[in-house]
């Protein structure tokens, strides 16, 4: 819609208000797209035809947990003759409940696909450990089929108090799951399926949910605890170590 505004003005005109969420997305792979839509966007406000529109008057908010350059991001936001971008950084000390990060090291001397096997059964013992009170827990795993085969271990493991919330989906693993009070999430389950998931973690009626890191992009699951079983992830025939942002978003949910 940007690249052919002359098409649509009326639309691109009334806007007075221009709002980024995820602004550490500038960063990934598809970072160029919103680069190009916020430069455009720009430019656009800064035309002598759109002076007396509301977007001649355009105003930036940029919002992001974990964005290590905010000044520069600030600076290139900033529309030349008119008032700087002002920057606004809140720290951990923000934070109603202080963040603490553990790092526990297993060795393994297999390849990386049966050393990612062997972490799964190390999530039971490491809940223990940190979350002795059962309370609300995220485990992240690194692929679909890991996330609900380490739910389903945990639910076996009796680690949550089983659960009598009702679920009407066709999901069967997911429904013994939930009886245990165990749930995953990952791309592959239904979008009422991943909404149900939510809905009970939210509501405490489940308190183990293990997931992708998709459940930590976007989607606000606040928990006591928060398990990132790898950090690195089997992508197009390769494990690939995650990101900084990625890492930043999973254990923020904690």
């Amino acid at each position: 819609m940007s690249r052919r505004w002359n098409n649509v003005k009326g639309i691109l005109g009334s806007l007075s208000l221009l709002l980024i969420d995820e602004t550490h997305l500038l960063g990934d792979s598809r970072g160029s797209t919103l680069e190009c839509v916020i430069t455009r966007l720009k430019i656009i406000s800064t035309l002598r035809e759109t002076q007396n529109a509301p977007i001649g008057a355009l105003r930036i908010v940029a919002l992001s947990a974990t964005l290590p350059n905010a000044k520069d991001v600030g600076n290139w936001l900033s529309t030349p003759g008119r008032p700087r971008c002002r920057v606004l950084n809140f720290g951990p000390e923000y934070r109603p409940v202080p963040l603490s990060i553990s790092l526990k090291e297993f060795r393994s001397n297999t390849n990386m696909y049966l050393f990612d096997q062997s972490l799964q059964r190390e999530v039971e013992g490491v809940i223990r450990e940190f979350n002795p009170e059962q309370r609300s827990t995220l485990v992240f795993c690194s692929t679909r089929k890991s996330a609900q085969e380490v739910a389903k271990m945990l639910a076996e493991a009796g680690l949550a108090s089983p659960s009598s919330a009702p679920y009407t989906g066709n999901n069967s693993e997911l429904a013994q799951c939930i009886r245990s009070g165990v749930g995953f999430h990952h791309a592959g389950l239904t979008v009422a399926d991943k909404n149900r998931v939510e809905e009970l973690f939210c509501k405490g009626q489940i308190k183990i949910v293990c997931a992708t890191v998709t459940l930590a992009l976007g989607v606000n699951l606040p928990a006591a605890l928060v398990v990132v079983l790898n950090y690195r992830y089997y992508n197009n025939g390769e494990y690939r170590q995650r990101s900084r942002n990625d890492l930043l978003q999973m254990v923020g949910r904690a």
